[in-house]
């Protein structure tokens, strides 16, 4: 339909232009814009369903048109309890979305302080226990490097990073430090 400009490979739509279908009238005044769009998304869906779900038997031409409406049709008729969840999205509030998912990410920020606190807290609990060196070796590397993987802005810091900042902060503990790292600086000597 939009073969030639910008929007040639467009796979969406805005919901308004739905309406402005319904007043484009066929050449015989009986079949809209509106009917022609749903009956192709009808048969392409129908299509890619059938295609995917034929194990190689071939039936008739008109027998796999025929299946092909039938199967679209039916994921044209889900489509009014899709829109549903687009009838209350659009009526959500941005500002109070945004404000419940800062809250949700510092409920998350403080479940990971506790999380990191209770492992602080095991490997007191264990004291110098031959048996847990080990886990108290493995213990010393990692929580550093979970607290500078929070302390730094970067989101995705990847690990060798991370163990190149852990041993660059051990070689530094005596030398000033930036006041980004004073947070990692502090949690570390705790």
């Amino acid at each position: 339909m939009n073969t030639g400009t910008n929007r040639e490979n467009a796979h969406a739509l805005k919901l308004d232009t739905l309406l402005k279908l319904v007043d484009v009238k066929g050449a015989y005044g009986k079949t809209t814009l509106l009917h022609f769009v749903i009956e192709e998304i009808t048969k392409s869906e129908g299509a890619n369903i059938v295609a995917t779900g034929q194990t190689g038997s071939q039936g008739s031409v008109i027998a796999d048109d025929f299946q092909c409406k039938k199967v679209g049709l039916k994921i044209v008729a889900s489509l009014g309890g899709e829109l549903n969840n687009v009838k209350k999205a659009a009526g959500m509030d941005s500002d109070s979305l945004a404000s419940c998912v800062s809250k949700l990410s510092a409920g998350v920020s403080k479940l990971q302080d506790a999380k990191i606190s209770k492992v602080v807290q095991l490997n007191q609990q264990l004291g110098s226990d031959d048996s847990c060196k080990r886990f108290r070796a493995s213990i010393g590397e990692f929580l550093p490097l979970c607290r500078i993987k929070r302390a730094l802005p970067f989101p995705s810091l990847n690990e060798q990073t991370a163990k190149v900042a852990f041993s660059t902060s051990r070689q530094m503990e005596n030398a000033a430090v930036p006041p980004r790292f004073n947070a990692v600086q502090s949690s570390s000597s705790e």
